[in-house]
């Protein structure tokens, strides 16, 4: 069964990506994709194939979601890239706004800014 880890690997770092792109729920989903897959292979294959189907539910879970995960991983950075949006680094902007230094936020906006033009990128405030 050791044939799939690198499913694995490439399921841990496409959930990492769609999350890190800012879709948490399609990640939480791809859990959710993992969870059905055992399930269906659990009462589907156990009866037929017994002990050697329970062995394979990790592997056909892994599989379904990086499938799901590699779909959602490309439209998502055909979007980012159609669109050139990104999301600037806003919780340093709120924290420092919260704390009350309002001159310290303005200084990382407009390094924010000045970063995003120079690639020719839209910033979503």
């Amino acid at each position: 069964m050791g044939y799939f880890y690198w499913v694995l690997g490439l399921l841990n770092c496409f959930r990492n990506e769609v999350q890190a792109l800012g879709y948490p729920g399609r990640a939480m989903l791809a859990g959710a994709i993992e969870m059905g897959a055992r399930s269906f292979v659990a009462t589907t294959f156990v009866p037929i194939f017994g002990y050697a189907a329970i062995c394979w539910t990790d592997q056909s879970a892994w599989c379904s979601a990086t499938v799901y995960l590699i779909i959602m991983g490309t439209y998502a950075i055909k979007k980012r890239t159609r669109t050139g949006t990104v999301y600037p680094a806003s919780p340093i902007i709120k924290e420092n706004r919260e704390a009350g230094s309002e001159k310290r936020s303005v200084e990382l906006r407009r390094i924010d800014k000045a970063f995003l033009q120079k690639y020719r990128l839209k910033v979503l405030f």
